[in-house]
This record gives C-alpha cells, structure tokens and sequence, in this order.
C-alpha cells in the first residue's frame, strides 16, 4: 500500500484509539499501543476481532498480511520508532497539562510547538510554523 507507515505508535488504546490500531493492524502495520488501562490487551484484541469479522462481512478483498498489535508499558515504548504517532487520549477540557504524549511528541522536535487550530504539532518551515495534522501555519509575517 502507498503511503502506509510501517510502524505507527497510539497513545490511547480505548473505543478511538482500538479503532485506529484495529485500521492500522489489518492494513499490515506494526502497532505499539500505550494505554494505563490494565484491561488495554483484552480489549484491544476483542475490537481487532470485531474488525476483522466487519471486513469479511463488508467485502471479499483480500487484505494484506497482518501487522501486530502490541501492548507498551510507556509512551516512550510506544512512540519509540514509530513512523506516525496517534494520540487517543480522553478530553479533558479542565486539565491544562499536555499528555504524556504530547509532551512526548513536542521534546522529539525541540522547537515544535502546539497548533491552536487542532492541539497538533507545528513544525519549523523556514519562518513559518506548519501543523503536520491540519496544514495551518503561523508566524509567515
């Protein structure tokens, strides 16, 4: 598949988070999951059943070979060699901290900076900063 990471990290492993590393698994990449939930395994196996189980019903395309879904005990784990890295955390609107992985995300680009569009992470453009989620950019005075 073009275009496809071969290895993505999830920070969140709940009904969002289980549905992307379901996605991601079934199209043949390697996933690492962080999520404190010590039920994060059961469940995450069971939402990659119902995928498979859904894609089987929904057509007779044959898909790729299977990646892993595997369980990290950190965001560091999960985010350690990742190509793309999904956060999944709840919302929260009254904690003002960034998650552990966004925290996590910024320290890996030291002059990364948070989008005020979508809480995605800017990066450095010549002058101007672009969020790598939803194409925004500031600072191009």
């Amino acid at each position: 598949m073009a275009d496809v990471p071969a290895r993505v990290g999830l920070l969140g492993g709940g009904v969002i988070g289980g549905g992307w590393a379901a996605r991601f698994a079934l199209a043949g990449v390697q996933v690492q999951v962080y999520d404190p939930d010590p039920q994060a395994e059961r469940k995450l196996t069971e939402v990659l059943a119902g995928a498979r189980t859904a894609w089987a019903e929904l057509t007779d395309v044959a898909l790729p070979a299977e990646g892993t879904v595997r369980v990290v005990g950190s965001v560091a784990e999960a985010v350690d060699g990742a190509e793309l890295v999904q956060e999944s955390a709840p919302e929260v609107p009254e904690l003002e901290h960034p998650t552990p992985g966004q925290t996590a995300l910024f320290n890996a680009h030291e002059d990364a900076i948070e989008c005020s569009r979508c809480g995605g992470r800017m990066v450095r453009a010549g002058t101007c900063y672009t969020c790598r989620d939803c194409g925004t950019s500031t600072g191009c005075g």
